[in-house]
């Protein structure tokens, strides 16, 4: 019987299955490509004998199978990675719509929490067409903001996300790693077949971690930023899953955090049984190779860049910093671009 393997569709996956075709034959594979809601719960159904899933997608199984989290490829995004954006509709005065792919993927979730975090913003949601082939403008035209699988340009009223939540939360957004389940009164040689897959379905210059930089000019001014986008599994990315299944509990998302189970391997960060609540102590502290100069997130990281990452300079004609009220008309909270009418300029020089 083939094995039926599951990922999401998008750019972004592409070299974690890169190699997919070259080793199908020999172990006789089937390559399915859904959306992350989707893929979760054809696996919780026994559909699929591996997946790509995100936290929220890995929490289905909570009572339901035995998952393990194959430690080989995943994908974590850490920093500015320009891979998604809320964008804002500079026409609006505030944030009450949210234009998304769908109203309930993990990454829209993300979304809303850093809405949520950052300018005490609970938008309705709006299930829109965010393909690359619809234009931000048309995108916008029903929405207050909009989360948008693309690059945001520094003078764009936009938010990378990944950027933003790094800032809030201080450890990468997790999108996904390889979970398989297992049998454990009756184990078998599966569990090491599928994670020799996993390795050999990677593109083979497939790169630990890749840095990112993007460097743009403000007023004559030169800024860049920077992050990284992890794609293997380590001590690190287990805390990461670990803090975030935590934080989809704190927003009430199931009744208990699953615990952080990995092939071969016991429960690192959780005692006892699933649901356990109480993690252990963990230092979240991710050095990394930038060579910026700012300390955002309790973390020291060495890059060049010269601003902190998210207080874009937009155009309503004030010139104060954006922590506090002012009066130029929208109820927008300050730490993105937005075409109102401030000169202002948030980017440490």
């Amino acid at each position: 019987m083939s094995i039926r393997i599951g990922i999401p569709s998008g750019e972004i996956y592409e070299k974690i299955v890169g190699s997919f075709e070259t080793i199908r034959e020999k172990y006789d594979l089937q390559l399915l490509r859904e959306d992350d809601e989707q893929l979760g719960s054809m696996f919780a159904a026994g559909n699929l004998d591996l997946a790509f899933l995100s936290p929220l997608s890995y929490s289905m199984g909570m009572g339901k199978a035995e998952y393990r989290i194959i430690p080989e490829t995943c994908l974590a995004l850490e920093g500015y990675t320009g891979e998604y954006s809320i964008y804002f509709n500079p026409e609006s005065r505030s944030i009450r719509t949210l234009a998304a792919k769908s109203d309930t993927s993990y990454l829209t979730i993300a979304a809303r929490t850093i809405l949520a975090e950052r300018y005490d913003a609970f938008p309705e949601m709006k299930v829109a067409n965010v393909d690359a082939a619809v234009s931000i403008a048309e995108i916008l035209e029903k929405a207050d903001v909009a989360l948008i699988a693309r690059k945001s340009h520094a003078k764009e009223p936009a938010l990378d996300l990944s950027e933003q939540w790094l800032d809030s939360y201080e450890y990468p957004l997790m999108l996904g790693c390889w979970v398989c389940t297992i049998n454990e009164e009756k184990p078998d040689e599966r569990e090491q077949v599928y994670q020799q897959i996993v390795a050999e379905m990677a593109s083979p210059d497939l790169e630990p971690e890749v840095y990112v930089r993007d460097e743009f000019s403000l007023a004559g001014t030169k800024y860049s930023r920077c992050g990284n986008i992890h794609y293997r599994w380590s001590d690190d990315m287990e805390t990461t899953m670990s803090e975030t299944l935590q934080l989809l509990f704190v927003l009430r998302l199931y009744n208990s955090v699953p615990a952080v189970k990995v092939l071969g391997k016991g429960i690192k960060l959780f005692e006892g049984d699933e649901g356990e609540t109480a993690p252990e102590e963990t230092n979240d502290d991710h050095d990394h190779a930038c060579d910026c100069e700012h300390h955002h997130h309790d973390h020291d990281h060495d890059c060049d860049c010269e601003h902190h990452h998210h207080d874009h300079d937009h155009d309503c004609g004030c010139e104060h910093h954006h922590d506090h009220d002012h009066d130029c008309g929208c109820e927008h909270h300050h730490d993105h671009d937005h075409a109102c009418d401030c000169e202002h300029d948030n980017y440490d020089k």
